[in-house]
């Protein structure tokens, strides 16, 4: 059973998505929208370290917090309380708040699909037929518009209609997230996101020139560097560290970059400033920017690095799944892919995440100040969403001429 808490949770998130909530939980909602805005910050820096830790620390990386954060929090309907104190840890929520808001953040944007919306959003649930899911969660599934298909999965035509329901989503940013068979029954749950807008204030292509840019792994390259004009936007510098926000035509986007002027830091190096990839700790400067134009196409199994972060003992307990079924499940594989382009007239971005579990406050203003922002060493990136305050990608640029 759901623990009654969790019900509840549930049950408040289709009520937000609706806008039926009194003004009491919407105020205590815009506190747990801060405190997911940071968190999901935190989540997105640290598997990113992770990754760079089992990787190569200077390549091009990018991860979406929040398609890995909203499959989990789908998953989290049936976990065991284990599962998701585990999950809770992970993502850094200091309460259950955090799954209620993004399950309300799941309603919201698969709702989003028939609109104008810049952020679109789809999940989906397939379930072998001999895998018996409650009904509660089906319902429970249902009511976040994250549709429940019971099929046999081990046949072929399962894997190409979960590939062609993300590269639907993703307009064909992400043509496929299981690139292998499906064996054994259980379920599989599968999250894109899409995104689009253009800069509130573009980028002349004119002014685009050269520029040499400081790389990771040594040397210098010349890319090319979009030029803009003194702008009043928000943004921060401390000793080395610099960070602006550059807001989208669709009211409630930003992109913010942060980037060491002094060196070409590695991403571990950006720990001290992670607070700025959450868009805290901001403020209104004069800035004349010159920013690289940069685009990523890239993926992977996430499990290894979301293991060595410490989920690894919880989700491998043979009823970590109880509240789903009465079937021990456990999570196989978490591949997750993410595609960006940055350039002088906006940014799209996409990203897919699928979970294989086969059985067995920003400061008061200040007087303005002036900051030449010149991302021309290695930096970071956040793409925000300010209604949710979900992180909807975080990345390190250690080379704007590799695009994979």
């Amino acid at each position: 059973m759901i623990e009654l808490s969790r019900r509840r949770a549930l049950a408040l998130s289709s009520l937000a998505a609706a806008g039926l909530l009194s003004p009491i939980w919407r105020a205590d909602s815009e506190t747990r929208i801060e405190g997911l805005r940071a968190a999901s910050a935190r989540f997105g820096l640290g598997l990113l370290i992770r990754l760079a830790e089992q990787g190569d620390a200077k390549k091009n990386r990018a991860v979406s917090p929040a398609s890995i954060m909203e499959i989990f929090a789908l998953a989290d309907i049936g976990a065991g309380p284990e599962l998701h104190a585990a999950l809770k840890a992970l993502f850094t929520l200091d309460s259950d708040g955090g799954f209620d808001a993004l399950r309300a953040a799941i309603a919201r944007l698969n709702t989003g699909r028939n609109s104008n919306s810049p952020l679109v959003g789809m999940d989906a649930i397939y379930v072998d037929k001999q895998f018996l899911i409650k009904e509660s969660i089906r319902d429970a599934c249902v009511a976040l518009h994250a549709p429940v298909t019971a099929r046999r999965l081990v046949d072929p035509d399962v894997v190409r209609e979960i590939n062609a329901r993300v590269r639907r989503a993703t307009r064909g940013a992400i043509p496929s997230i299981i690139d292998g068979p499906l064996s054994g029954s259980g379920m599989v749950l599968v999250n894109a996101l899409y995104f689009k807008s253009s800069w509130q204030q573009t980028f002349e292509t004119k002014e685009t020139r050269d520029t040499d840019f400081h790389l990771a792994g040594g040397g210098m390259k010349p890319i090319p560097m979009m030029q803009g004009g003194i702008q009043l936007l928000s943004a921060a510098q401390k000793d080395a560290f610099a960070a602006v926000r550059l807001p989208y035509e669709a009211n409630g986007y930003s992109l913010i970059l942060v980037v060491n002027r002094e060196k070409p830091a590695q991403i571990a190096e950006f720990r001290p400033v992670v607070r700025w990839l959450a868009g805290i700790g901001l403020s209104d400067y004069n800035v004349t920017l010159s920013v690289p134009r940069f685009s990523f196409n890239g993926g992977g199994d996430l499990l290894p690095a979301l293991d060595a972060m410490g989920l690894a003992p919880a989700r491998m307990r043979p009823h970590a799944f109880a509240g789903l079924s009465d079937a021990p499940l456990q999570i196989s594989a978490v591949p997750h892919k993410v595609a960006i382009t940055v350039d002088e007239g906006g940014t799209t971005a996409a990203a897919a995440t699928a979970i294989e579990a086969p059985t067995g406050t920003a400061p008061e203003p200040i007087s303005i100040r002036s900051l030449d922002f010149i991302a021309d060493k290695p930096f970071m990136f956040a793409l925000h969403e300010d209604k949710t305050g979900l992180t909807l990608m975080v990345g390190y640029v250690g080379d704007p001429g590799e695009t994979t």
